[in-house]
């Protein structure tokens, strides 16, 4: 007996490939793939493979397999269907269903390019704004625990004003002080004049406390932040520079850690280089120097101070607010003449510096949100008009023994192949709009240069397009899944659910122009309010107006005297430049977010100590309401001799 036994090299070249019969159980249900087996294997055993052999009889065998795959499948008389296995029924049957899905829309070329382009617009709008709101907004600060750091603002109870700027001075007790902080620092915005190098560089930064880096929790990508001890009297100037600025003006060299740098006039050492991603607390700072040393015995009533803090672990916002709130009443008793109505704001790291432009971009991912509405209405539209067409299809379908949810699966697999097209070109249109979105903006929107297609907003990309393949999708296909079989095998039959699909799409038609009239009196409001901008009287005339920045560091013009010396030189030559017709210099420009504020008397009127009015200032040169074409009321301009 042992003589006739086949070894196991034998017996699988015998059998069947395992292969195969694998392939046929992740598409087929357990009933089809066992009605396809027992004939096919017992006509491979009994005559393929004696009369072929073993290589061709199981080339033959593939073919059929691969035959047996095929959309058209053989529909199993009742008796011979059984239960699915449990788990397998979505793969079963899903490539036949995309594959008989992808068919149906290349067969109404129409159809598909439509539907595809509407979804388009409205997905690929979505993921534009979306990615916008997902920088802006939702992404977290570059640091350590961003929602335990809060910025300091000074209140101001004369002007209404609880986003101020805060003193030097009222820093340093802040910090000794406080109860709730775990480390307070500050710092402020800074120009610094770079030279020694081949062309000098105008570059915008900040001086900042020793504590500034480590209590945000920043950590640099080459060399170290500034510490503590760099923020003595005495102690060496340090700078950090950005990452942006390293490979601008230095190349990316690793070797610029201890390089030595002249700004202002001061030469400081580059102790660090930040990652690209930091870029705190504005896009626009290149490079963060040490503080100490460089106020020259600035007054406590000079708020120009930006003072941010890290809340102590388990201390909520509230109990710190009203630690700070305390400090700020005895600073006012002691200090009456500064601090009079002066108070401290505590406000969240991330509120503070997107807190302006949260509403507007809100509004805008609602707006953009009914656009992708309208779109869907207009597709689910279309598809009801596409399923009118099919019902003789879908009937034959039931006749022949297709239940509801077969139908209603296989209609929706369709519903997401389109929602899944549509949301691939909208992916495309959203590179062009994100782009388009990032050159238009106006400058003072944070973290936009943030904006990009990550992974954040590629799973909301995915989740509308799954959402848009329901909304769209899902009642049309319940409503195509119940034919009247003997009206829809008629020929030219007229279904009983035609009425019920009309007032459907009535419905759809509704909801589609509310949600169009209400972006159309939007649009409108926005032209509208846009329009009464332009045609507001600024109070100057801003026609051919051209402006520029001159910053004057020590030591050559440390004294007052070397500055109007500057200036009167510039104006003099500016104005003997072709063309032009007039110069003139301001503190500040009309308009701009910056500003001074100062205390002042009026002769005759008695007022506390602390109590004077206040007013916003700026120094102009003499010429200016000329140049500007600001007309006077009464008295005279400004004159050389003033």
């Amino acid at each position: 007996m042992s003589a006739n036994r086949k070894s196991p090299q034998q017996a699988e070249q015998n059998s069947p490939p395992a292969a195969a019969r694998y392939l046929l159980r992740l598409f087929l249900r357990r009933d089809e793939r066992e009605f396809i087996l027992g004939d096919l294997e017992e006509e491979y055993r009994t005559d393929v493979l004696p009369r072929l052999g073993s290589r061709a009889a199981r080339r033959w065998y593939w073919n059929q397999v691969l035959r047996s795959l095929r959309p058209a499948q053989v529909l199993l008389p009742r008796k011979h269907r059984t239960r699915p296995e449990k788990g397998d029924a979505f793969m079963q049957t899903l490539w036949q269903d995309l594959r008989y899905g992808a068919r149906m829309l290349a067969r109404n070329p129409g159809f598909t390019a439509v539907a595809v382009l509407t979804l388009a617009l409205g997905i690929g709008a979505n993921t534009a704004i979306f990615s916008v709101v997902n920088a802006v907004l939702l992404r977290p600060l570059p640091f350590d625990q961003p929602d335990r750091v809060v910025m300091v603002y000074g209140t101001d109870a004369q002007n209404d004003n609880d986003r101020s700027n805060t003193s030097y001075l009222d820093y340093f007790d802040l910090r000794e002080q406080n109860q709730t902080f775990q480390e307070v620092g500050t710092l402020s915005y800074w120009t610094f004049n770079l030279t020694g190098r081949d062309v000098p560089e105008r570059i915008l930064g900040a001086r900042c406390s020793g504590s500034f880096f480590s209590l945000l929790g920043a950590r640099p990508l080459l060399g170290r932040t500034l510490l503590p001890a760099d923020d003595v009297a005495g102690a060496e100037n340090a700078a950090v520079i950005s990452y942006a600025l390293w490979q601008r003006l230095f190349g990316g060299e690793p070797s610029v850690v201890g390089e030595g740098v002249t700004l202002s006039g001061s030469p400081h050492t580059i102790v660090g280089v930040m990652p690209p991603e930091f870029r705190f607390p504005d896009e626009e700072i290149e490079i963060w120097g040490t503080l100490e040393g460089n106020l020259g015995g600035v007054p406590r009533g000079s708020r120009f101070m930006l003072t941010l803090a890290r809340l102590q672990d388990g201390v909520p916002l509230a109990t710190a607010q009203a630690d700070a709130s305390t400090i700020a009443a005895q600073l006012e008793q002691v200090y009456l003449d500064s601090n009079k109505g002066m108070g401290f704001n505590l406000v969240p790291a991330l509120d503070a510096r997107v807190g302006r432009v949260r509403p507007a971009l809100l509004l805008l991912l609602g707006a953009v949100g009914l656009v992708l509405l309208i779109a869907c209405a207009n597709v689910a539209n279309l598809s009801l008009a596409r399923a009118a067409a099919r019902q003789k299809e879908i009937a034959i379908r039931a006749a022949l023994g297709a239940g509801r949810l077969r139908l209603v699966r296989q209609l929706i697999t369709e519903s997401v192949l389109l929602s899944f097209l549509g949301g691939a070109a909208g992916l495309v249109l959203a590179f062009w709009l994100i782009d388009l979105i990032v050159r238009l903006s106006p400058g003072n929107i944070p973290r936009l240069d943030e904006v990009a297609l990550d992974g954040s907003v590629l799973g909301f990309t995915l989740a509308v397009a799954l959402l848009t393949a329901l909304l769209f999708g899902l009642v049309p296909a319940f409503q195509s899944s119940l034919p009247d079989l003997h009206e829809s095998l008629k020929e030219g039959g007229r279904s009983s659910a035609g009425l019920v699909r009309r007032r459907f799409r009535s419905v759809l038609v509704v909801a589609e122009v509310a949600m169009a009239v209400v972006l159309l009196v939007g649009a409108g409001l926005l032209v509208r309010s846009f329009r009464e901008l332009l045609s507001v009287d600024p109070g100057f005339n801003p026609s051919n107006l051209l402006t520029m920045q001159v910053f004057l560091t020590p030591p050559k013009y440390r004294e007052i005297s070397a500055q109007k010396n500057f200036l009167r030189e510039a104006l003099d030559r500016i104005e003997n430049v072709p063309g032009v017709q007039a110069a003139g210099a301001s503190s500040h420009l009309p308009l701009s977010d910056t500003w001074t504020t100062l205390r002042f008397g009026i002769e005759g009127r008695e007022a506390a100590g602390g109590e004077e009015p206040t007013l916003y200032f700026r120094a102009v040169s003499p010429g200016y309401f000329r140049l500007m074409g600001i007309p006077l009321l009464q008295g005279r301009a400004f004159t050389a001799t003033d």
